[in-house]
Order: structure tokens, then sequence, then C-alpha cells
């Protein structure tokens, strides 16, 4: 940590190590954004909401990728839940006596693809 007036900029970092492009701390009358140069409002080193996720944004690129992926693994937990639970459907209609076409007709197949799929493997 040090002192408001000694902060020259701002970086986003992240714990991987990652640090992004800094952004120098100028007088109001220089505040650039898009040149990366930000002003504070009196003395202190706190951005505006504005500045702030000006420098946020350089996180939210760099782990973007990673969101994407967590969103992936995310939806493919759901359609393993859902495989399992239609798995367990089925086998509750075959005992209360559905037929394999009728398991077919609601599952958008036909009874020869779902007895293939979901007839039990010798």
């Amino acid at each position: 940590m040090r002192p408001d007036a000694a902060v020259v900029g701002w970086a986003a970092g992240c714990t991987c190590g990652w640090r992004g492009t800094p952004w120098t701390r100028v007088p109001p009358e220089l505040a650039d954004p898009a040149a990366r140069r930000l002003a504070t409002a009196g003395p202190w080193a706190d951005l505006e909401a504005a500045d702030e996720n000006r420098v946020r944004q350089d996180w939210r690129r760099h782990i973007a990728g990673w969101q994407a992926l967590e969103d992936v693994e995310q939806a493919a937990a759901r359609q393993a839940a859902a495989a399992r639970a239609l798995d367990e459907a089925v086998c509750t209609a075959l005992a209360a006596g559905a037929s394999w076409a009728d398991i077919g007709r609601v599952t958008g197949m036909t009874g020869r693809s779902a007895t293939e799929r979901w007839s039990p493997r010798d």
C-alpha cells in the first residue's frame, strides 16, 4: 500500500500473475481514457465508477476464455444430469408397461432406436 498522493496509475491484476496494461494518473484536464490516462476527484487515488470499470474491463477480457470454459463445463454437467434423468425415466416407463414404440415417440425417435439406446446390454 502507498499513500494516495504516491499513486501514479492503476493496472488490473489476477491471482494467476497476469497484469494488465497500466493506466496513468493525470490531472483532470489531461484525462483521456482512450489514451489510458485517468484522473481522480480530489487528492485520493480512488477512481470514479466509470474509470474503475474501464480498468476492470482489462481483467474481464483476461478471464473471458476461462469463463467461457466454465460455462461449457456447467452446461456439460447439466446435460449429463439430464441424460441420467432420462435414462431413469425410461426404466420407470418400461417397468410401468410402456412399449418401445411409445418411448420412441415421446423421445422423438423410432421405437427401434429407443430399443437400441435403452435396452439392457448383455
